[in-house]
């Protein structure tokens, strides 16, 4: 088991290229095999994570127990409504910038 953690690999940080004021490319060296894709995953997250913005994440629909119910009167099904408001943009103001 210790032997494991002595042949490990441990990435350095080996070239950091600024590409413009928002972007760079950052190589590290050595990865053990399928290290990068663990790694990259991990640091994708993390960044779509902290990406400002909202979304409709719950709905409720009077009378309706589930996405495969039918509303009386409605011609769509519940579950094409719930795709179209999956779709739907949302525009937040900001308030620091719209205050004087």
């Amino acid at each position: 088991m210790s032997k494991f953690y002595i042949d490990f690999l441990k990435p350095t940080i080996k070239k950091v290229e600024k590409i413009s004021d928002v972007s760079s490319k950052i190589t590290l060296e050595p990865l053990e095999r399928g290290f990068g894709h663990t790694f990259g995953n991990a640091i994708r997250r993390v960044l779509l994570s902290s990406i400002p913005g909202c979304a409709v994440t719950e709905i409720e629909i009077e009378g309706v127990l589930h996405e495969y119910s039918v509303i009386k009167g409605v011609k769509e099904s519940v579950l094409e409504i719930l795709l179209k408001l999956k779709s739907l943009v949302i525009n937040i103001e900001n308030k620091k910038k719209n205050k004087k």
